[in-house]
Formats: C-alpha cells, structure tokens, sequence
C-alpha cells in the first residue's frame, strides 16, 4: 500500500512546489510493489545539507542491487522535496513520501 502524508500547509510553503508534484505524482502512479519481497536498507540523512543529502542517499543506492528499497530519513523544507524530485529525475522509483513530525522518510526503489 502506497501511502503520501505530505500536509498542506507544509507543502505549500515549500520552496520549488512544481519539482514536488513530479514527486509525488510518481508515488500515486507507481504499481504495487510488495515491500516485503524486497530487500530494504535505511540511511539517515537529517541534519545533512542540501545537495549533499543527495549525493550521499544516491551513493548508498548504488551500494544495493536492483530491487531493493532504500528508506531515507531527511529533515523538512528543502531535503524533504529535493531529494524525492532527484530521484525521480533519475527515473528511480518513489515508494513512499511520509511525514514523520519534525522530519520525512522517502522510500525509494532500486530499478536500475
């Protein structure tokens, strides 16, 4: 089950929103993926800058093989939408956006 808990008002006062609904749009159109199935990893990145966060979570990825599915724990504001938007761009496979309070956990799924 896909699940997006990005509240509105936070989402509305972030920087780049368009590069966020390219996020997002991948989560709601992305297939069922059994999360169970694949193997999955976490890195913690809050308190990591931007681009740094994502050069770190894109080096972590490429540490794992195709399939698996990479949790990446960001601080709010610029982390929380750049990082899901990079790899989206990179035609990576977004699980999950989730709001956890004061930060997020972005899923994402190894395909290439």
């Amino acid at each position: 089950m896909l699940s997006l808990e990005i509240p509105k008002d936070i989402y509305e006062k972030m920087p780049g929103q368009a590069g966020m609904e390219s996020a997002i749009e991948a989560v709601t159109k992305h297939p069922k993926l059994d999360k169970n199935e694949a193997k999955s990893h976490i890195i913690d990145l809050r308190g990591v800058a931007c681009p740094l966060n994502f050069v770190k979570a894109k080096l972590e990825l490429e540490k794992h093989e195709i399939g698996s599915i990479l949790e990446v724990l960001l601080d709010e504001g610029e982390p929380a939408h750049n990082v899901p938007d990079r790899f989206v761009q990179r035609s990576q496979d977004m699980i999950e956006i989730k709001n956890l309070g004061n930060h997020f956990s972005v899923k994402v799924h190894l395909n290439k």
